[in-house]
């Protein structure tokens, strides 16, 4: 095209001049609309409020129960989870019995797990509509148990995930045209409930949240 266009100015200057102009304003529009596709890429908002700090905590111990989810039942060092995209790497010890028996006609189930999580742009779901990509530590420790004692039903103790050195947090939503999402630092959090329920605090840039 190149050659054309040369051979265009010499024959016809003037019509040479007008195709260079042309093709300049196709290249400056290309490059514009480049740009401007990239300037409207959505921008998250960060976590700055206690719903956004318990969503992000219920999510993050969601993602210490799919890591754990699999493992059995031993002493772990280094071992590698990969996740969609991403890794994560735990130390700790997993334990779960069931059908032990704690009297006549009971039966209970026990969790003793504790491990140290270390996400490197670990990405997963947390829900069927949401993507989750996580670089930092947790800590995650599990000593929930249940028992049935002929018909009555218990449970206690708790799932608690924790952090204290800062990890980066992002969200989207997968549905199509989701406007869901949130993307911040986390500097510190602690929070213990259960595998659908989180109660703690959350720390970020925007301040101290609890939940």
């Amino acid at each position: 095209m190149t050659d054309s266009v040369a051979h265009l100015h010499r024959s016809h200057p003037a019509a040479g001049r007008a195709l260079s102009c042309a093709v300049a304003s196709l290249i400056a529009l290309a490059a514009a609309s480049c740009d401007k596709s990239s300037s409207t890429q959505p921008k998250l908002p960060v976590i700055d409020s206690d719903v956004w700090a318990s969503y992000a905590a219920m999510d993050l111990a969601t993602l210490g129960l799919k890591v754990r989810t699999g493992l059995s039942n031993g002493t772990y060092s280094n071992t590698q989870v990969p996740g969609t995209t991403g890794t994560a790497t735990l130390a700790g010890t997993v334990s779960f019995q069931s059908g032990l028996s704690c009297g006549s006609s009971c039966v209970r189930s026990q969790n003793n797990t504790n491990l140290t999580i270390v996400f490197n742009q670990f990405v997963a779901s947390a829900t069927s509509n949401t993507s989750t990509t996580v670089t930092g530590t947790i800590t995650y420790s599990d000593n929930e148990w249940s028992q049935q004692s002929g018909l009555n039903y218990s449970s206690g103790g708790s799932l608690c995930v924790s952090n204290t050195g800062g990890l980066t947090y992002r969200m989207v939503g997968t549905d199509p045209g989701s406007t869901l999402g949130v993307s911040d630092v986390i500097l510190s959090f602690n929070s213990c409930g259960s595998s659908v329920s989180q109660s703690g605090s959350m720390t970020t840039s925007s301040g101290t949240f609890s939940f």
